[in-house]
């Protein structure tokens, strides 16, 4: 079972290529002839590409009636608030003393008894190691 196609030519790379400057720059020529000819045509002949005339025509859909003075709607009463008597021992707060107040406190000391933590009794259990 041979193949007719060689073992080294499968998976070999593509030949390089040269770049494409002919066809670049053929395709820059057109397109700059292109540009130099429509600006030749705009600058000779203006009434060949002419601005259309902006023409603003207003079609009326619907009448617009008349404006009428009408009368202005009627204003409800005013509403009456209620106003609240002023008590000036009520509203006023007293003064706040300039010193404070000492009390007397008795001081309770605090005392943090010193312990010692008791030691950790390892415990080995006489089981066997698949039991864990």
């Amino acid at each position: 079972m041979g193949s007719a196609v060689p073992q080294s030519g499968l998976f070999s790379l593509l030949p390089e290529r040269k770049p494409p400057w002919i066809e670049f720059s053929v395709s820059s020529g057109i397109q700059v002839l292109l540009v130099a000819l429509f600006l030749w045509v705009r600058m000779l002949h203006p009434e060949v590409l002419s601005t259309p005339e902006h023409e603003y025509r207003v079609v009326t859909l619907v009448t617009t009636p008349a404006p009428v003075n009408h009368q202005p709607q009627p204003l409800e009463k005013p509403i009456v608030v209620a106003r609240a008597e002023t008590r000036p021992d009520v509203l006023h707060v007293p003064a706040a003393d300039p010193k404070p107040r000492v009390q007397d406190v008795s001081r309770t000391l605090v005392k943090i008894a010193s312990k010692k933590l008791d030691p950790l009794r390892l415990q080995i259990s006489r089981s066997s190691p698949g039991n864990w």
